[in-house]
């Protein structure tokens, strides 16, 4: 498997848990209550793969990400 393959992957999981989140952030199995992973470290998770497949299938073209601090 190459590495494009393994972050491609890995994104789609990501996304189905950004699904899954978004349905609802917590659930009961019998008697237990769970809560599901914070939606933003889904979703900066997300962001990181999506800029590290772009750099694969761009190569040169050097993408940058601008984030503002509060």
């Amino acid at each position: 498997m190459t590495k494009l393959e393994i972050l491609t992957e890995r994104l789609e999981l990501y996304r189905e848990a950004e699904r899954k989140i978004l349905s609802g952030v917590e659930y009961q199995i019998g008697s237990r209550r769970l809560r599901r992973p914070d939606l933003s470290a889904v979703r900066a998770a997300i962001s990181e793969l999506e800029d590290e497949i772009a750099m694969l299938e761009n190569p040169g073209r050097g993408i940058r990400r601008v984030v503002f601090i509060d």
